[in-house]
């Protein structure tokens, strides 16, 4: 992972990425064409939110680059990096900026401000571009005598902290490396796709906290849509073992090989493991909550949650034919809770 600690920036803009209005197709950009000087304080802030970025294993992740086209980020960001010109600095930046503009395609995908970077590790003397979307809470006004005072409410403020971060930086070897940090993702979602894929043109393939985090996410959805009624609970705590075992290499078919049958197996080979390689390293830090805890979920999102180690002994799902079983159930000290629906059946 890179250490944000031993950058210098050389140089620092500011540009503005409008909400996506009704009407047109993606969002604006409103460009700047002044550098900004970072004072000590915002600088070392800004580099702390990047290193406290990496450090965080859950919503950080190095990625691969997939569009290298001469719009690419990938090719704005060489551009800033190679050129000690401001003028140049500054048309790259708002090249980038307008990438940003045009990924942002969805009428929910907030606007914000995009802080590009161009630095340096004074140690092994790589370069690095480096862009930040931050998205305050709170509607700011850029003027062009308070980009300080901006910058210091986007960083500092204690209710800004939505923001989302891609590194492009040159290695020794002549490649190039790839970093996102998306701050809003969450375990049961996924970094932002416009961000990483459309905008950055980078790739989650290669990485093997994503890809197992997704086959896990993928299957668990298409077992609660498919399987049957009898076999949903077993399969689903299978899905767990499969992905909690000492393996350290995940074979997505081996899933449907072990504990899937008929046209379910064939079902599933055809949507969810020819979507992924044939094997990958199995990384499944972004869902080690989801092993631990099991959860039933019902109509009218009604659900119960508990320890996986322990939810067969203290949960008992009584079927029509044993609703004799209740007044056993009291005398073990069960409280018998009767809930209107199928467990993982549709709304």
């Amino acid at each position: 992972m890179i250490n944000f600690q031993d950058l210098t920036f050389q140089k620092v803009i500011m540009h503005t990425i409008s909400d996506k209005k009704s009407g047109e197709k993606c969002s604006n950009a409103s460009l700047s064409n002044a550098l900004i000087e970072v004072d000590e304080l915002v600088g070392q802030t800004i580099k702390t939110r990047l290193i406290d970025a990496a450090g965080r294993d859950s919503r950080a992740f190095e990625l691969e680059i997939e569009n290298t086209s001469g719009d690419s980020f990938y090719e704005y960001g060489k551009t800033l990096m190679d050129s000690s010109a401001d003028d140049i600095f500054i048309k790259a930046s708002q090249d980038i900026a307008e990438l940003l503009a045009e990924s942002q395609r969805h009428p929910r995908t907030p606007g914000g401000y995009l802080i590009v970077i161009k630095a340096i590790d004074e140690h092994t003397k790589e370069n690095y571009t480096v862009v930040i979307k931050a998205e305050p809470h709170e509607a700011l006004r850029l003027s062009k005598n308070s980009q300080i005072t901006l910058l210091e409410k986007v960083f500092l403020s204690p209710s800004q902290k939505l923001y989302k971060i891609g590194v492009l930086c040159d290695k020794e070897n002549g490649e190039y490396g790839a970093l996102l940090f998306d701050d809003q993702f969450r375990q049961d979602g996924h970094p932002a796709e416009y961000f990483y894929r459309d905008f950055l043109g980078f790739s989650v393939s290669s990485n093997s906290k994503i890809q197992t985090f997704q086959f896990f996410s993928k299957t668990y959805k298409f077992l609660s849509k498919n399987a049957g009624e009898a076999d949903k609970i077993k399969l689903l705590t299978a899905l767990k073992s499969f992905i909690g075992n000492n393996e350290t290499i995940l074979r997505p078919r081996s899933f449907g090989d072990q504990f899937l049958n008929g046209g379910l197996k064939d079902k599933f080979i055809s949507e969810i493991s020819n979507e992924f390689k044939t094997s990958f390293v199995k990384d499944s830090i972004l869902i080690k909550n989801k092993l631990k805890q099991r959860k039933l979920t019902f109509p009218k999102k009604i659900n119960i949650i508990g320890p996986e180690n322990s939810f067969d002994e203290q949960v008992k799902l009584l079927k029509e034919d044993n609703i004799q079983d209740i007044n056993s159930l009291l005398d073990e000290g069960y409280t018998v809770i009767a809930v209107k629906g199928k467990p993982f059946s549709d709304e």
